[in-house]
């Protein structure tokens, strides 16, 4: 294709060509993504409209996301960007991000939104989601959106080879949801610049059924302790069974559940529990910081976590978890847990909900 401007010349219309480019000539893949998050009109639509959550969005082994995104449905949208022609690998590389995506929970959406520090004071991803999606997504009986019932997947690319088209059409009939995106870099003698794409493939166009989302169906605790290793029972049995005696807030969501003090008609979370299958492995979370922690809720010293923290570091079980201050203890089906060691676990997070419990609210 080629992009003339148009100007006038002493009454004649001129025709000034543009040459086309190669892209990754003179950019880098990382301008190619800053340009898309600066301008997210590039791949979203009035229709189809995406909201960025993350940018490089780790998968471990030194593997990233480049945007992970989502729809007006609550469904996850993995962006896989290619400065230049799309590999042959590109589709097997956006499968394997979209399966890891797949296992993202509520928790985990909100904590890769919260790293992406949005706003100030920071918005919550259900409140960024009501404003940017009018309040028309898919929610509940508690009115809470539909995360992630499906996911689907966007490549862009300078040239989206046959190949990939054709492995494109092949996955979209088969119910996996792909766009391919194309674009051409374009530059005049006189240093003026034009960006253009072109949707070569969108299966939300080529699909006109109305996708319907229905909320991810919440565990229970018979579920939950079926599906733990034999070495985990007895500590989750006896976590559960503590939080019980003392009347704490259990919440189960799609894969675990949640430890919470109640102050004042808050929660405030202080442990969390995930199964095998999860997308945070089998384990178990003490929760100092973060969405609904006692360092975000309440008023409470720094040198009360300090000490907490080298309480249960102590025990040689636990590392940090993310970027804050949370540690976690997954638990490997070869790891020997015994009655002792079970008790010391719950006795230190047992000390700490009623630690915190006697710390007042923030006030707004």
């Amino acid at each position: 294709m080629r992009i003339f401007g148009v100007s006038k010349e002493q009454g004649i219309t001129k025709f000034k060509e543009y040459e086309k480019i190669v892209f990754a000539d003179e950019n880098r893949e990382k301008d190619l993504e800053t340009w898309i998050l600066e301008n997210p009109e590039f791949i979203r639509t009035e229709d189809d409209p995406i909201l960025f959550i993350g940018r490089q969005v780790r998968l471990g082994q030194n593997r990233y996301i480049d945007i992970l995104g989502i729809d007006k449905n609550g469904d996850i949208v993995v962006i896989e960007l290619k400065r230049g022609a799309s590999p042959r690998d590109t589709i097997a590389q956006a499968l394997e991000y979209c399966s890891y995506a797949s296992q993202l929970d509520e928790r985990s959406l909100q904590e890769i939104w919260d790293q992406s520090s949005h706003g100030d004071p920071p918005e919550t991803l259900l409140e960024r989601c009501q404003q940017e999606f009018s309040n028309n997504m898919t929610t509940n009986e508690n009115n809470c959106i539909c995360f992630n019932n499906d996911q689907r997947i966007v490549i862009v690319a300078e040239t989206i080879s046959p190949e990939i088209r054709s492995t494109v059409d092949f996955l979209i009939k088969k119910g996996i949801r792909v766009k391919c995106i194309e674009f051409s870099f374009f530059k005049t003698n006189d240093g003026d610049i034009l960006f253009s794409s072109e949707v070569l493939i969108d299966a939300e166009k080529l699909n006109k059924q109305e996708i319907v989302s229905s909320p991810l169906p919440r565990t229970t605790e018979s579920k939950f302790m079926e599906s733990v290793e034999p070495n985990a029972k007895l500590l989750f049995e006896e976590l559960l069974r503590f939080a019980k005696q003392n009347q704490y807030p259990i919440y189960w969501g799609d894969q675990g559940f949640s430890l919470n003090v109640e102050k004042d008609g808050k929660h405030i979370v202080f442990c969390l529990g995930y199964p095998p299958p999860s997308y945070k492995k089998q384990s178990i979370t003490f929760v100092f910081d973060g969405r609904g922690s006692a360092q975000q809720k309440l008023q409470l010293p720094d040198n009360i976590i300090n000490n907490f923290s080298q309480k249960i570091m102590a025990l040689n079980l636990f590392i940090p978890s993310g970027t804050g201050r949370n540690l976690k203890f997954i638990i490997d089906k070869d790891k020997h847990i015994d009655a002792q060691l079970v008790n010391s676990i719950v006795s230190i997070f047992q000390e700490y909900a009623e630690e915190i419990a006697g710390y007042p609210l923030k006030t707004v």
